[in-house]
């Protein structure tokens, strides 16, 4: 599903070398989280999954695309087959929950028969169905996560990219968050978790690759965080 052979990337602004030989690879259907401290080069990662940066040299792969062919006006296409959320929950604030789940589906040209079927699905399945006609700015941080991860997943992409899911949540809504996402996982979507959060890690036991200084120092299966940063 995901593959990076060799991966490294050099800031020419800047001469930092954020990856260096970095080789993994996802299969479909796993669960993955990468960690590592500030600087080790987890967002360098995420943004060399989304195009939004080119790898100096070594080959990157999703889903069978090489990320490094693709021209700018196939980028935007090729998002859309990822599911995508962030820390900071990028929901669009002129936009009830309803019609920010929907946008996504309009965005590919969804017919409103589509709409009508999938949003309420999702509502559901992220459990704030009862929130549809709320405003952005009326829902907890929690509630903006869920309404994140319904419209990153309301177009069935193959592979969940969530970064720093839980970065501004408490305890209880970081459980909720985990649950949905487990439950996105055994629906057969790759699901790929960039975070800090040693509880989430630690009670899910799933893969982890931790980075530092650019390179991978662990793969481990059913792993956790061995310290705290």
């Amino acid at each position: 599903m995901i593959c990076f052979d060799n991966v490294n990337k050099i800031y020419e602004n800047t001469d930092t070398e954020a990856l260096s030989n970095v080789s993994f690879h996802i299969d479909e259907g796993e669960f993955v989280f990468i960690i590592g401290q500030s600087g080790a080069g987890k967002s360098t990662i995420t943004k060399l999954v989304l195009a939004e940066e080119k790898q100096t040299s070594g080959d990157i792969y999703v889903g069978g695309v090489d990320i490094s062919q693709l021209t700018d006006k196939q980028i935007p296409y090729y998002r859309r087959s990822l599911g995508v959320v962030f820390q900071e929950f990028r929901l669009l604030s002129t936009k009830n929950v309803y019609n920010n789940i929907a946008f996504a589906l309009r965005v590919r040209g969804a017919s409103n028969e589509e709409i009508k079927e999938l949003v309420p699905q999702w509502l559901e399945l992220v459990r704030i169905s009862d929130k549809a006609n709320a405003m952005p700015d009326e829902l907890s941080g929690g509630e903006r996560q869920r309404v994140a991860l319904a419209r990153a997943m309301v177009n069935n992409p193959a592979v969940l990219l969530a970064d720093e899911p839980t970065g501004n949540l408490d305890p209880v809504m970081t459980e909720e968050i985990m649950q949905i996402l487990t439950q996105i996982n055994e629906m057969g979507t790759t699901v790929i978790v960039v975070t800090h959060d040693i509880h989430m890690v630690n009670s899910m036991k799933k893969r982890v690759i931790e980075l530092d200084n650019g390179q991978i120092v662990r793969d481990e299966h059913q792993g956790g965080y061995q310290y705290e940063y």
